[in-house]
C-alpha cells in the first residue's frame, strides 16, 4: 500500500471525526436501475446521501469515488443539503456537476391567439411585434372531431395558425429546446419567424389551402404520446425578452373527420430559473440532477465520500446488487438490502440482509409432456420453494413445495425460493403442455394474467375507453405499456432451448385490433439476461437478439397467414434487409394461443446486429423523413437534389448514387412492383444509413401482396403507380414516390430497373418457383393451420381459398409484367436468351445479376434495353471464347436482344510453361487434437522439373533460414517441409517431407523462399487475423491456396479447406475421411452446392448430434441441435442459398463429445 493510501486508510478512522463528524453518509446505492430516469430518458445508477448533521452543509470540494487510488475524484461544485435532507446522486458516468431544470415556455392549455384563415396570412405573423389583435384567443388544444379539442373549429377546416408569445431572461442558460406537439394531420412550426420543424407537408411555405401529404392520426386521445422534436440551433433563434412560438396545422383533405393541434414547447436549463412554468404533466421531462463521473458496479465495489482535505468521510462496500434491489441503512443504521427503493426519501424500516441467489431445478422442463409427477429442487441451503399454478408470481403465502407434483393436464407452474430475512429469488417459470404433437417450434409465455386480461390496466384487453369501430382506438391494446413476461423456447425436437424473463408489448399498426394480437419480447437487463441467446433464425450469423416479434401474419391473419413470409423466403438472398422467421405454436398461460411467425423486430439493434455497427451511428427514418434513431437532415438535402437538379445528368445521378445504395434501392423497388405490395409506399417505409455510409431500403410486412384484398391484383400496373405524381394520401401519396419519380429520369437507372425486373421474372419469381415455395411452406403449416383457425373462429375455406389466389398471381403475373414494363419504358419486345454451357467445371456465366451454373438455362429479356453479360472462368482455367449467336473472344459483353439468342461460352486449362515455385499450404498452429507441428508446402505447377538444390527458406527473421538438400521438385509435385517429423508422422503418416525446417513457423508472419542465387522467387506475409481463414488458428485446419495460379499474397485466396490440411497433395476439398464414434461415414452432396446441401450421416447406433456450419473465418452461420439420428442412414437438407460463395465447414459433434469435421463448397 502507498503512503498516501495508508494515510487515507488510517484518517478513516480517526480524522473524519475530528473534522466533520458523521455528518454525511452514503444512505442509499442501486446499480441496476430501470425505474427512475434521468433528465435524458436513461435509467442509472445512483448513490443517496443523507445529512446527518443539525445543519445545512455544502459540499463545494467534497468527491465521491469508487477507486480510491484513481486521482482526480468526481468533486462537487457549490452543492448544499440541508439538515435531515435525503439527496441522490446519479452514477452514470456522464459527469455533470451542475444541475438544472426543464420549463414548459408554452404548455397546451396556455391561452393562444388563433385564426381560421381564408386568405394568405403573408409572413409577418410569423414575428415577434405582429399586431394579433384581431385573431380570436382561446386555450390550445385546437381542432374537432376526436372528443378531447378545447377550442373547437369548424368540421372541414383545412388549416389553423395559431400564436403564443413567451419569455426568456438568459438564452445562454438553456442547453435543450424540444418541441412536442400532437397533431392531424400535419404542421409546420416556426419560433421568431423561422422554420424550426415540420412534418407530413411540403412546400417551401404552405400556403392556408394546403393539405398534409397523408392521414396521420393524433396519440394522445388514444393514450399515446405526442411526438417529439428535439430542436437543434436555437440559440441563434432565441432572444431575451420576448420570443413568439408560431404554428399552422393542416388537415389532409376537406372532408376529414378530425384535426387535431395541441402543442408544448420545453426548455433545459444550466441552472434554476423563473422563466416559463412547470411543465406539464403529460410530458415526462425530468429534473436535472449531478451526474458522476462513474458508474456502479453491482457485482462488488467500495463507494467513498472524500472530504476537501482528502480524508476518507465515508464508505460503503456493495455486493451482487440484483436489479432493482438498493443497499442502504435503514433508520436504525443497519446495512440492509431494499426491494423498495426510495431515493430522495428515508429508507424503510424494513430490510433484508440478503437476496436469495440461488436457482430452482424442474424434473422435467416442460413444453409437450405426457401426463408425470414433477419434482422441485434448490441447491440453495436454508430455503423453501413456494409455487403457484394460475400464473400469478409466488409470494410467502403461496403454496409451500412438500412432494412432487402431478400433472394430468395443462399448467403453469411459477416458483421462487424463499427464507426469513432475506429476498425471495427470481420467478422460475414453466408451462407444461399435456398430450399434444405440435411439429412446429413452441413459444411459451407466462405472465400474471392482471399483465394482459385486466380490463383496467392489461395490455391485451379492450378496456374501458375504447371506440365501437375498428380498429377500437382508446382501447388498451393502443397503449404504448410494457409488461413482464416469462419467455420459454421448444425447438422442433421439444427440447427447451431457451428460458429468460423479459418484457412484452402489443406489436403492429391496426392489425393489433384482431383478435389474436402481434407481441413484441424484449430481453431485458431489469428482468433477467439482456439477450435472447439462441439461434433461433438458422440463416443469420448472429444469434442473439434483444427482442423479437410474435407477428400474427399481420393483415393477412387468418387468410393465407404467410404472404409475408413468402415474399421474404423468395428473396431472402438479396443484398436487402428483411426479417428473418420462424413458425411457431405459441402458448400463454397454458392456453393455446394458436400460430405465430416468429421475426427479427425492425430498429437500430435489428440493423446494428446485421451489419456488425454501432447502433447510435445509425439514422433510421420512416415514412416522410420521420426519425426513429439519428437525424434526417442529410436524407432531406437528398430529396431537395432530385427535386431540384436534372437527374437526367450523368453527374448529378452520381451524385446522387453517392448517397444511396442504387442496387439496394432497385431491388427493393423491383421486388414491391413485382408482388403487388399495395400498402406501400406511403406506408411500411423504413430506410436506414450507417455514419457515413449509404441510404438502404428495409423490406417489411408485404401482407397486401399476392391480391389480398384484390382477386385479380395480378392485372395492376405497379409501375404506373409509383410513376404517379399526384397519388392520394394513401397508398402511394407525392412524397412517397419522390425519389423514384426523380431517378426515373436517368436512363442508367431505367436500363437497371428493367434488367432487375426481368433478372427476378428469370429467376427468384419464375411461377414455378413462387409455387414450389407455397407448397412447401403449406407442408409446414398444414399440420396446425387447422386448429389455428377454430382457435380464432376461421374458416379454413378461406386459407385455401387464399393459397389458391396467390399461385394464379404468381402463373398469371410475368407475362402481365412484361407488357407493363413494354408500355411504360416504351419497348418493343422481350426475346429469350439461351445459355449452353457444357464445360460447367471450367466456369459460369452471369447474366446482369444472375450467375448461371447450369448446363442448360434461359431466360427473356427487353428489347433496346442492353444488359451485359460475363463468362467466369474457375480457378484453373481461362476464358476462350463464346459460340452461338455471338462469336467473340471477349468474357464481357453487352446485348441488346433483337431476336431470340444462343450463346455457348468456352474455357480452356491454364498452363503455366516457365518455371514456377509457389508457396502453396502453411500450417503455422495445429489443433490441440491433432498437432503436426509447424510445416509449409511448395508446389511446381508449371510444366517442367525445378532443381531446388541449396534453394533457402526464410521466416520473416533473416537470421531463420532453411537450405533445401539437393534435389529436384518435378512437375506438377509437392513438397513438404516440417518442423518436427515425429509430430507431423503422428497426423500424417504417409506424406514423405524434408524434416528439421529449424525455425516455427508463427501466427503473424512472413514465409520467403530464395533460388540458389539469393534471387527471391515467392514471398507470403500472413496473419491470424482477419481478413486471414480463422480455421488455420488451432482450428484444425491450413491455409489452403485456392489455386496455384492465384495471388499468393491476398488473403482471399486461402481457404481452411481439410481437416489438418492436404500436404503432399493437391488443396481440393477432401470428403471420405471420419473418425466420430457412433458413425460409420458421412457424405454430402451436392458439393459444390448452391441452393441446398444433403447430409447424410450413417449412423451404427441411435444417438443425438450438433450439426454446425462454419464459414473460413470459423463464425456459426447455420445450428442444428439434438438431432436424433437412428441406426442407418439419416438425411439433413440445409438450405445453404443465402450463403455467400466460399467454402465451409461442417462440424457434426454427438452427445458424448465426438466430432467429425467436413467441407464443402457453396457456388
Amino acid at each position: 500500500m502507498s503512503i498516501r493510501l495508508l494515510s487515507l486508510a488510517i484518517c478513516y478512522l480517526w480524522c473524519c471525526s475530528v473534522s466533520y463528524g458523521q455528518s454525511i453518509r452514503i444512505n442509499e446505492v442501486q446499480a441496476s436501475n430501470t425505474v427512475y430516469q434521468d433528465e435524458d430518458g436513461d435509467s442509472p445508477d445512483w448513490i443517496e446521501l443523507h445529512n446527518l448533521s443539525t445543519e445545512a452543509i455544502n459540499l463545494e470540494g467534497w468527491s465521491l469515488t469508487d477507486k480510491i487510488d484513481n486521482e482526480p475524484y468526481w468533486t462537487f461544485n457549490n452543492k448544499i443539503i440541508n439538515s435531515g435532507v435525503y439527496e441522490y446522486i446519479w452514477a452514470s458516468g456522464k459527469n455533470r456537476i451542475s444541475a438544472g431544470a426543464a420549463r414548459s415556455l408554452v404548455r397546451e392549455d396556455d391561452i393562444f391567439r388563433f385564426i381560421v384563415p381564408t386568405q394568405n396570412q403573408g409572413n409577418g405573423w410569423k414575428n415577434t411585434g405582429y399586431d394579433d389583435s384581431n385573431w380570436d384567443q382561446g386555450q390550445g388544444g385546437f381542432g374537432y372531431g376526436d372528443g378531447d379539442d378545447v377550442t373547437n373549429v369548424s368540421f372541414g377546416t383545412r388549416s389553423v395558425f395559431v400564436r403564443k408569445t413567451f419569455n426568456i431572461e438568459n438564452v445562454n442558460a438553456i442547453t435543450n429546446l424540444y418541441l412536442d406537439i400532437d397533431f392531424d394531420d400535419a404542421f409546420v412550426a416556426f419560433i421568431n419567424g423561422v422554420e424550426i420543424t415540420r412534418d407530413n407537408i411540403d412546400g417551401a411555405a404552405p400556403n392556408y389551402l394546403s393539405l398534409a401529404n397523408t392521414d396521420k392520426e393524433a396519440k394522445i386521445y388514444t393514450g399515446g404520446d405526442p411526438d417529439h422534436y428535439d430542436l437543434m440551433d436555437f440559440l441563434d433563434l432565441l432572444r431575451e425578452g420576448e420570443n413568439v412560438l408560431a404554428i399552422q396545422v393542416h388537415n389532409n383533405v376537406p372532408s376529414s373527420s378530425d384535426l387535431t393541434l395541441r402543442p408544448f414547447l420545453t426548455a433545459r436549463y444550466n441552472t434554476t430559473t423563473q422563466d416559463g412554468s412547470e411543465v406539464h404533466p403529460l410530458l415526462n421531462y425530468r429534473t436535472s440532477r449531478l451526474h458522476t463521473d462513474f458508474k456502479v458496479s453491482s457485482e462488488s465495489e467500495t463507494i467513498y465520500v472524500i472530504e476537501p482535505n482528502g480524508n476518507i468521510h465515508d464508505s460503503i462496500v456493495i455486493a451482487n446488487l440484483p436489479t432493482e434491489i438498493s443497499y442502504g441503512y435503514t433508520p436504525s443504521g443497519n446495512l440492509r438490502y431494499f426491494n423498495i427503493t426510495t431515493p430522495d426519501e428515508i429508507n424503510s424500516s424494513v430490510g433484508y440482509q440478503g437476496v436469495l441467489n440461488g436457482e430452482i431445478l424442474f424434473s422435467n422442463d416442460g413444453g409437450q409432456v405426457d401426463a408425470l409427477t414433477l419434482a422441485l429442487s434448490t441447491s440453495e441451503p436454508f430455503t423453501s420453494i413456494r409455487y403457484t399454478t394460475d400464473s400469478t408470481i409466488p409470494d410467502a403465502t403461496s403454496t409451500l413445495y412438500t412432494t412432487p407434483i402431478n400433472i394430468y393436464s395443462n399448467i403453469t407452474i411459477r416458483a421462487r425460493l424463499f427464507r426469513d430475512g432475506y429476498l425471495p429469488s427470481k420467478v422460475a417459470s414453466r408451462n407444461y403442455i399435456i398430450d399434444e404433437d405440435h411439429l412446429l417450434p413452441v413459444v411459451s409465455l407466462i405472465t400474471d394474467p392482471k399483465n394482459l386480461f385486466d380490463e383496467e390496466d392489461g395490455i391485451y384487453a379492450y378496456g374501458n375507453n375504447f371506440t365501437n369501430e375498428f380498429p377500437f382506438f382508446g382501447a388498451n391494446f393502443w397503449k404504448d405499456e410494457e409488461k413482464p413476461i416469462h419467455i420459454s423456447y421448444y425447438g422442433m425436437d421439444n427440447e427447451l432451448k431457451v428460458a429468460l424473463n423479459g418484457g412484452v408489448k402489443i406489436f403492429g399498426g391496426w392489425s393489433r385490433a384482431y383478435d389474436q394480437r402481434s407481441l413484441s419480447l424484449f430481453a431485458r437487463k431489469k428482468y433477467g439476461p439482456s439477450d435472447i441467446k439462441y439461434p433461433i433464425f438458422e440463416e443469420r450469423s448472429y444469434q442473439s437478439y434483444g427482442a423479437i416479434v410474435l407477428r400474427n401474419a399481420g393483415n393477412d391473419n387468418l387468410t393465407s397467414n404467410m404472404r409475408d413470409i413468402i415474399t421474404h423466403e423468395l428473396i431472402k438472398d438479396l443484398d436487402l434487409e428483411s426479417q428473418a422467421y420462424q413458425s411457431v405454436v405459441t402458448y400463454i398461460n397454458k392456453e393455446y394461443w394458436g400460430m405465430y411467425h416468429l421475426r427479427e423486430k425492425v430498429n437500430e439493434h435489428f440493423l446494428a446486429r446485421r451489419f456488425d455497427v454501432d447502433p447510435d451511428s445509425i439514422d433510421l427514418l420512416e415514412f416522410n423523413a420521420e426519425i426513429i434513431q439519428g437525424s434526417n437532415t442529410d436524407y432531406l438535402s437528398l430529396l431537395n437534389l432530385v427535386s431540384n437538379a436534372d437527374v437526367s445528368s450523368p453527374d448529378i445521378y452520381v451524385s446522387i448514387t453517392d448517397q444511396i445504395d442504387i442496387d439496394n434501392f432497385i431491388d427493393y423497388y423491383a421486388v414491391q412492383i413485382y408482388i403487388n405490395n399495395t400498402d406501400w409506399p406511403g406506408n411500411n417505409n423504413k430506410y436506414w444509413r450507417h455514419k457515413n455510409g449509404k441510404w438502404r431500403w428495409i423490406l417489411y410486412d408485404t401482407d397486401f401482396s399476392f391480391n389480398l384484398f384484390e382477386e385479380f391484383g395480378q392485372y395492376r400496373n405497379n409501375i404506373a403507380f409509383v410513376l404517379e405524381a399526384n397519388g392520394p394520401n394513401w397508398p402511394n401519396p407525392p412524397w412517397a414516390t419522390q425519389l423514384f419519380r426523380g431517378l426515373f429520369q436517368n436512363r442508367n437507372f431505367r436500363i437497371d430497373l428493367v434488367n432487375r425486373l426481368a433478372d427476378f421474372m428469370n429467376s427468384r419469381f419464375l411461377p414455378e418457383n413462387i409455387v414450389e415455395t407455397i407448397d412447401t411452406k403449406m407442408d409446414v403449416l398444414q399440420p396446425e393451420i387447422s386448429r389455428h383457425y377454430t382457435r380464432w373462429s376461421g374458416n379454413i375455406g378461406t386459407w385455401n381459398q387464399h393459397i389458391n389466389r396467390m399461385k394464379n398471381f404468381a402463373l398469371q403475373r410475368p407475362n402481365l409484367m412484361k407488357g407493363h414494363i413494354r408500355s411504360e419504358f416504351d419497348l418493343p419486345n422481350t426475346y429469350t436468351l439461351n445459355i449452353v454451357n457444357n464445360e460447367i467445371d471450367k466456369g459460369f456465366v452471369e447474366v446482369s445479376t444472375l450467375t448461371i451454373k447450369n448446363n442448360n438455362w434461359s431466360g427473356d429479356y427487353f428489347e433496346d434495353n442492353p444488359y451485359p453479360i460475363k463468362a467466369i472462368a474457375l480457378p484453373g482455367y481461362e476464358f476462350s471464347h463464346w459460340s452461338g449467336s455471338v462469336n467473340s473472344s471477349s468474357d464481357a459483353l453487352e446485348l441488346d436482344m433483337s431476336n431470340n439468342m444462343m450463346l455457348i461460352p468456352h474455357f480452356k486449362a491454364i498452363e503455366i510453361n516457365e518455371p514456377h515455385i509457389v508457396i502453396n499450404e502453411i500450417n503455422y498452429k495445429s489443433s490441440d487434437e491433432s498437432d503436426a507441428g509447424d510445416w509449409l508446402e511448395l508446389h511446381n505447377p508449371s510444366t517442367m522439373d525445378i532443381d531446388l538444390s541449396n534453394w533457402i527458406i526464410k521466416d520473416d527473421n533473416d537470421e531463420h533460414e532453411f537450405i533445401i538438400p539437393d534435389m529436384t521438385l518435378t512437375s506438377g509435385g509437392f513438397l513438404v517441409i516440417v518442423e518436427n517429423q515425429e509430430k507431423f508422422t503422428n497426423v500424417n503418416s504417409d506424406v514423405e517431407t524434408i524434416e528439421n525446417l529449424g525455425f516455427g513457423l508463427g501466427g503473424n508472419d512472413q514465409l520467403r523462399i530464395f533460388n540458389a542465387a539469393d534471387e527471391l522467387i515467392d514471398s507470403v506475409s500472413y496473419s491470424s487475423m482477419a481478413p486471414w481463414p480463422n480455421a488455420a488458428n488451432g482450428n484444425g485446419y491450413t491455409l489452403e491456396l485456392l489455386n496455384p495460379i492465384l495471388n499468393n499474397t491476398l488473403p482471399e485466396n486461402y481457404e481452411g479447406i481439410n481437416i489438418n490440411g492436404s500436404p503432399g497433395r493437391r488443396n481440393v476439398l477432401e470428403t471420405n475421411s471420419v473418425d466420430m464414434e457412433y458413425i460409420e461415414s458421412i457424405s454430402i452432396f451436392p458439393n459444390p452446392a448452391s441452393d441446398q446441401l444433403n447430409i447424410v450421416v450413417n449412423a451404427s447406433i441411435n444417438s443425438q448430434f450438433d450439426v454446425t456450419v462454419l464459414d473460413a473465418m470459423g463464425r456459426t452461420v447455420i445450428y442444428k441441435n439434438n438431432l436424433n439420428y437412428n441406426l442407418g442412414d439419416n438425411k439433413l437438407t440445409i438450405n445453404v442459398k443465402h450463403l455467400i460463395n466460399g467454402i465451409y465447414r461442417i462440424n457434426i459433434k454427438n452427445n458424448d463429445g465426438h466430432e467429425a469435421n467436413k467441407s464443402w463448397i457453396k457456388l
